[in-house]
C-alpha cells in the first residue's frame, strides 16, 4: 500500500483528497502546513507528497526543495490556486513530478497520483536491478578469478608431471 502525504492549509482540500485517495486503497496522512509536513516526513516514509504552493509562513516550494534534497527519489506533485508561469518554471526546475491547478477534480488527482507512484515504482525497480547487476558482476569476477587460479594450478601440475616423466626417461 502506497503512503501519500497531502499538505494544504485548506482543511476541506486535505479532507477531500484524503477521502478520494483512501477509497482507492492508499494510506494517506495530511499536514496543514510545511512545518507539520517536515515533522511527519521525518517520522514516516512516504511514496508521494502532494503539496499546495501558497501557504502561510513557508511555501510548498520550500517543502519541494527540502524533500528533493533529502529524498531525491520521492515524487512530489505541486498544486496551486494561483498558477503563474514563474511558479510552474520553478516547480519543474526543482524536480516536481507534476503541477496541478486548483480546482482539481477527482479524476485528475487520481491520474496524477497513479502516474507519480508508477514512476516511483519504476525508479525503485531500476535501483534494485542495478544493485543485483552489480552483485552479479562482482560474483562473476570472483568466479573467473577462482577458475583462472584453478586452471593455472592444473597447468603447473601438468607441467610438473611431464617434467617428472621426462626425467624418468
Amino acid at each position: 500500500m502506497s503512503r501519500i502525504l497531502i499538505v494544504d492549509d485548506e482543511k476541506s482540500i486535505r479532507k477531500t483528497f484524503e477521502v478520494f485517495l483512501t477509497k482507492e486503497g492508499y494510506e494517506v496522512n495530511t499536514a496543514e502546513n510545511v512545518e507539520a509536513a517536515f515533522k511527519i516526513v521525518e517520522e514516516k516514509e512516504f511514496d508521494l507528497v502532494v503539496t499546495d504552493i501558497i501557504m502561510p509562513h513557508t511555501t510548498g516550494m520550500d517543502l519541494l526543495n527540502k524533500v528533493t534534497v533529502s529524498m531525491p527519489d520521492m515524487p512530489i506533485i505541486i498544486m496551486t490556486g494561483e498558477p503563474t508561469i514563474e511558479t510552474a518554471k520553478q516547480a519543474v526546475k526543482n524536480s516536481a513530478f507534476d503541477y496541478l491547478v486548483k480546482p482539481i477534480n477527482k479524476d485528475t488527482l487520481l491520474k496524477a497520483v497513479k502516474n507519480a507512484l508508477d514512476y516511483k515504482d519504476l525508479r525503485d525497480s531500476k535501483k534494485t536491478l542495478e544493485i543485483e547487476n552489480k552483485e552479479y558482476r562482482e560474483n562473476l569476477e570472483k568466479l573467473v578469478d577462482a577458475r583462472t587460479r584453478a586452471l593455472q594450478n592444473a597447468m603447473h601440475a601438468t607441467i610438473s608431471t611431464i617434467s617428472s616423466v621426462l626425467e624418468l626417461r
